[in-house]
């Protein structure tokens, strides 16, 4: 056995960086970005909405590297298509849902969570209630003019299968009262699957291994939104540190690094 063997053993060990640690770091460092930027955030979720739906200094350069075509420009892309391709290829869920940029949910606009309308003397109300950005409650009513209630629904998900097999839904409802209640509900959905990436090379921007939607705003969002849920099951021990999960925090720590530098 050489002499040098084990040193080669331990040397070997620290080869590979540890990605999840940067990538702790440079949370933190956004963490006190955005509480000094947006001091009136209640939580990391409201901050998290705030920073995606309103115009800041993170949002102006990263959609400055999506249509950028200096160096720093093409190597954020990079990562940006790296990050996404190590999470096609490893299977990492927050509270059941795949975290990739497939197909992930975004909350929509909040405004909408409420729908109350009137249509030949009925009443149709639905109201999605969130607790940060997760459903809390769902509330579909159905009422005549004099208060009679047809529809008195409430649940913990969004979930119009659901709905649609309460009992009152069928046996209360005409075809076509359902059939409205149906479109309120729609229109008050909280969250929305988002399709970024897509085949058209007339308009899409490249990120080196796959081609986005060419919406900045839409892809600014996701990607954070996507970063966030990867500082969630880390923060919280949710994942397996092997050096597969590793090498998704490697992109997902560049491109948050670059939107701090």
């Amino acid at each position: 056995m050489s002499l040098y063997t084990e040193n080669e053993e331990k040397w070997k060990q620290l080869i590979d960086i540890d990605y999840f640690t940067h990538f702790v770091k440079v949370w933190v460092t956004f963490n006190a970005w955005y509480k000094n930027h947006f001091p009136d955030a209640t939580s990391d979720r409201d901050a998290i909405n705030t920073i995606q739906e309103q115009g800041n200094s993170i949002k102006h350069r990263f959609k400055g590297y999506l249509t950028g075509e200096d160096e720093d420009s093409k190597i954020f892309r990079q990562n940006l298509g790296h990050l996404k391709y190590t999470l096609t290829n490893q299977n990492i869920e927050n509270r059941g849902k795949r975290i990739y940029f497939e197909s992930f949910a975004l909350t929509v606009d909040r405004t909408q969570l409420r729908q109350d309308d009137r249509k030949r003397n009925i009443d149709y109300l639905v109201e999605v209630k969130l607790r940060r950005s997760e459903v809390h409650e769902v509330i579909a009513n159905v009422t005549k003019s004099d208060g009679t209630l047809l529809l008195d629904y409430t649940h913990t998900n969004y979930d119009e299968n659901d709905l649609r097999a309460f009992s009152d839904f069928s046996n209360s409802l005409s075809a076509a009262q359902q059939e409205y209640i149906i479109g309120c509900f729609k229109r008050a959905t909280p969250h929305q699957n988002i399709q970024i990436l897509t085949t058209d090379p007339e308009d899409s921007i490249n990120m080196v291994s796959c081609k986005f939607k060419n919406d900045p705003e839409l892809i600014f969002k996701l990607t954070i939104e996507i970063l966030y849920n990867l500082r969630n099951v880390l923060f919280h021990g949710q994942i397996v540190p092997d050096k597969q999960t590793n090498k998704v925090y490697e992109p997902a720590y560049n491109i948050l690094k670059m939107l701090l530098d």
